[in-house]
Formats: structure tokens, sequence, C-alpha cells
């Protein structure tokens, strides 16, 4: 993530925070939507794989949406990603931009990568949900959103509760549930939640929380 000051009057410069999904698997023979998420993008915003324009559909100032070909799903390896607000041509370098009026039209290069033919895609997660239980909880499903979840019956993708697998339920690619029960929550604090393929590796995490019960006093009225 990128952080600048511009001179009074010049635009604000685009950047791009994160991408979904985050990679691609080889090949398929289908196009590929991915949001680009971000700030200071504008209207006219052209987003850029390897120097070229690809499609872009603006949904605000923080998010775009690009369609990457199947063409370029044919071509394993690491890719760049760059939004440029107004279109134009991209930047050949990020070291030699023209002036600083084109510099601040300009994102940083962030990577895209397309895996190899036959290797799957590593998974990844994005968010929870709920996202904390009160402490003693019977039981709860959580539901894991991300990408690249493997429901094959012979290596399914697994919800781990602090590095310890928990029963799972695959629904798609993107979507994953997982059950806790009070033994899982004796304290309140946080707790990591991450997923894993067997043969990939494991995702970062993300915290869930542990609270305290709310308990709710009748009102008196007088």
């Amino acid at each position: 993530m990128t952080f600048a000051v511009v001179a009074a009057g010049q635009p604000l410069v685009p950047s791009i925070q994160s991408l979904y999904p985050p990679d691609a698997d080889f090949g398929g023979g289908v196009d590929l939507t991915v949001l680009v998420q971000g700030a200071n993008f504008a209207p006219d915003a052209v987003v850029y794989y390897n120097l070229q324009a690809v499609p872009t559909a603006f949904i605000n100032d923080h998010t775009l949406q690009i369609t990457l070909s199947a063409d370029v799903l044919n071509v394993p390896g690491d890719g760049g990603l760059e939004v440029v607000n107004g279109g134009g041509a991209p930047s050949p370098s990020q070291l030699s931009l023209p002036d600083e009026t084109a510099a601040s039209k300009h994102s940083i290069i962030v990577p895209f990568h397309v895996n190899s033919p036959g290797v799957a895609a590593t998974p990844k997660v994005s968010s929870l949900s709920p996202t904390a239980a009160d402490v003693n909880t019977p039981s709860v499903w959580i539901t894991v959103y991300g990408y690249n979840f493997s429901s094959d019956s012979g290596s399914p993708s697994v919800g781990r509760w602090n590095g310890v697998a928990r029963p799972s339920i695959v629904l798609d690619a993107h979507t994953l549930m997982m059950e806790i029960t009070a033994a899982d929550l004796p304290k309140i604090g946080t707790a990591r939640i991450t997923v894993l393929t067997p043969g990939l590796s494991e995702t970062s995490p993300l915290t869930f929380h542990i609270l305290k019960p709310q308990i709710y006093m009748p009102s008196v009225h007088r």
C-alpha cells in the first residue's frame, strides 16, 4: 500500500489495495472477473494488465471491476495490474514517469499470479460471518468466505480453529462452513481461523472474537 502527498490542485493518486480473486487457475477457456479495490479511482479509470488495457467497469472510487480474458489465463506466472485514471498509456517504468501530473494518474503496479498447469490455486480467506460469539456458546457454525476452496472428496478444504481442524462443509469455491462448540469458547479472547487444503499452504488467519455475554436488565417504571 502506498501513501502519497500531492501538490495543491493535483488529482489524488490511485492505489490498489486488494484483488478478488488474488490469483487464478491456469487455462479453463473462460474469462475471469476480478474486483480491484483501493482508493482514488476516477470514473474514467482504466486497468492495465502487463501494459495492455483490459475491460474496466467503474463501481465507485474504491472499486473497479475488470475482465481478464481466457488468453491471459493461458500464460502462467506473475503479471502486473495497474490503474490509470483517465486512461492513457500505462507506465513503462515505475521509476521514470514523465512528470508529476502523469505520476498522479498511475497506481503502483501490483502482481497477479496465474498458476502453472496442473497446480491448484492456493486458498485464501477474506471474511467471516459471524465474527464473534459469546463465551461458552454451545455450538456455532461460522461461514468463511474466500477463494479457491476445494470440494474434492479426496482432499477437501478444512476450516481450522487455532491450527486444529474443525467439522467443515465446502459449499463452493468461495464459501466454507465450520463448526465450533463450547469447548472452543471457554474464555473471553480471540481465536485464529484459517483454511487448509491438503497439499497446499494454509491461509493467513482471520480473527474471531470470544465475548462476555451481554446481561440485559429489565427497565423499572415508576
